[in-house]
C-alpha cells in the first residue's frame, strides 16, 4: 500500500470521519484527492455517506478495514446527527487551521492520566513552538442552555483539579478546555457568562468558531479560495 494511502486510513480511523477537502489539504497540497479516494473505495478500504448538505459525502472505515487497524468497530457505523456534527466539528478544527492540533485517542489519555470522568469526550494536544497542551472537546448542542454550559465546566473542572495526574496539568496551564461553537452571537453570549462569573475557572477555557453542517460547503469553498 503506498504510504500516503496508509497515513489517509490513519486519519480516518482517527477522527471518526473525514470529508475530500479535509484529505486534499492534508495530504494532497490541495490538489484532487478522487482517484485515491475512488481506489479506496473500490478496494472496500473507506465506505462513503451521501446527504450533507450542499451535496457534500464523507468517509468512514470499512469494519474490515478498522478491523485490520485495530479501530473499534464503532467508528464504522453511521452517525446520528449529533455525533455526526460533533465529529466534523472536531475534525474540522484540528485539521483545518494554522494551529498544529491533533485528536488524541482514548488509550493515549488513559496512559497519561489513568481514569477519571470526562475522559470519553474528545480531547486533542496543541503545539505552540516547543510547548504542547491537552484540551478537553464540548461541544454543546444548538438547543442547549448557555448556563448550562457553564455549570458544567465548573463542575468538570473541580474534578481536573480533584484528579492526581490531572492537577499538575492543570496548575502548569497545560489542560485546558476547548468548546466548540457554531456561531458568533453564541460565542459572545458564553464569554460574557465567563467573564460575568465571579470565580473564574481554575483551568484555561477557549471558545472556538466550526461549521455547522448547513454553512459547511461554504466554509470549504472559502477555505480553497485562500
Amino acid at each position: 500500500m503506498p504510504e500516503r494511502d496508509d497515513r489517509i486510513l490513519n486519519h480516518i480511523g482517527l477522527y471518526r470521519v473525514s470529508l475530500r477537502a479535509v484529505i486534499e489539504h492534508l495530504y494532497f497540497d490541495g490538489a484532487s484527492c478522487d482517484h485515491v479516494i475512488e481506489r479506496l473505495l473500490d478496494t472496500n478500504r473507506i465506505q462513503r455517506f451521501e446527504g450533507l448538505p450542499g451535496g457534500l459525502s464523507y468517509y468512514q472505515l470499512t469494519l474490515t478495514e478498522a478491523r485490520r487497524r485495530e479501530i473499534p468497530d464503532h467508528r464504522t457505523r453511521s452517525h446520528d446527527a449529533s455525533a455526526l456534527r460533533e465529529a466534523i466539528g472536531v475534525l474540522w478544527f484540528c485539521c483545518m487551521t494554522d494551529k498544529s492540533r491533533r485528536r488524541i485517542e482514548r488509550n493515549q489519555l488513559a496512559h497519561l492520566f489513568g481514569r477519571g470522568k470526562g475522559f470519553g469526550k474528545p480531547h486533542y494536544a496543541e503545539k505552540a513552538g516547543q510547548q504542547s497542551a491537552i484540551y478537553r472537546v464540548y461541544f454543546p448542542g444548538p438547543n442547549s442552555r448557555n448556563d448550562y454550559l457553564i455549570q458544567v465546566l465548573r463542575g468538570d473542572s473541580e474534578e481536573a483539579l480533584a484528579h492526581p495526574a490531572l492537577a499538575p496539568w492543570v496548575a502548569a496551564k497545560t489542560f485546558g478546555f476547548t468548546v466548540l461553537l457554531e456561531t458568533e452571537g453564541r460565542r459572545r453570549a458564553v464569554q460574557r457568562l465567563l467573564n460575568r462569573d465571579d470565580d473564574p475557572l481554575p483551568l484555561p477555557i477557549n471558545l472556538e468558531l466550526v461549521p455547522d453542517l448547513g454553512t459547511l460547503s461554504e466554509k470549504i469553498r472559502l477555505f480553497q479560495q485562500r
